[in-house]
């Protein structure tokens, strides 16, 4: 677990420091699926992702919302759609947690 964790805050602190390459929907499903190390970084990507855009306010997650709630959206949305998993990450990862999206939101992202 311990190590696990190392990633996740590596990830997150990448993806805040805004140092993380670009990856596709591809990469991130990859990842979502392969070792311990790739499941890490993905959980990371998409809470850095998730974090990004709710202090952007453009997502607004209820009370009780978790990590792994975030992660099971977002690896269902790009499980679901094949056809738009070459498109960059950070933009699936917002169009599949739109469901959350704040009440004034009006962007329009890449939608899953």
């Amino acid at each position: 677990k311990g190590k696990i964790m190392k990633h996740i805050i590596t990830a997150i602190a990448r993806c805040a420091a805004g140092t993380a390459n670009a990856m596709s929907g591809n990469t991130l499903l990859a990842r979502m699926n392969g070792s311990p190390a790739d499941q890490a970084n993905a959980y990371g990507y998409i809470t850095g992702v998730g974090d990004a855009l709710q202090s952007a306010g453009l997502l607004c997650f209820p009370s009780g919302v978790t990590i792994s709630q975030s992660h099971d959206i977002v690896k269902r949305a790009l499980e679901s759609k094949p056809e738009l998993r070459h498109i960059e990450a950070s933009d699936l990862t917002f169009g599949a947690l739109l469901g959350f999206a704040c009440p004034k939101t009006k962007a329009k992202p890449s939608s899953l």
